[in-house]
């Protein structure tokens, strides 16, 4: 996945990418988005790990500056198709107190709309 399809993903939370680097198997990028009504930017690291068919994206600096979404692939005995396991740890700081209801539930949704997406294709 490249960061600059997640607009296209998810569109409400994510506005825009900025690609800041790119190396071998990893990219650096400025994401600037949108929850619950407040403007977010975040400095972010994505690495593709091909061996382990596992991609993790760090949160470096900004808004939940800490969080790490790992997402991991495994092929299914008998070619029954690709098991997709998704871990997040969310430093959610002051958006945590943001609004009526929990942050951290539209950060989950957010995520699960992407994970869905990425599993369609």
């Amino acid at each position: 996945m490249n960061p600059e399809d997640l607009p296209k993903l998810n569109p409400d939370a994510f506005k825009q990418i900025t690609i800041k680097s790119r190396e071998e198997n990893t990219i650096t990028y400025d994401m600037q988005g949108q929850m619950m009504g407040r403007k977010l930017s975040m400095l972010a690291k994505q690495t593709l790990d091909r061996d382990a068919k596992k991609m993790t994206a760090e949160i470096l600096d900004g808004d939940s500056k800490g969080s790490v979404m790992v997402v991991s692939l495994r092929d299914l005995p008998n070619n029954a198709g690709t098991e997709i396991k998704y871990s997040a740890s969310l430093e959610l700081g002051a958006l945590g107190f943001l609004a009526k209801g929990s942050s951290k539930s539209v950060w989950e949704k957010t995520a699960d709309s992407t994970v869905k997406h990425l599993d369609s294709i």
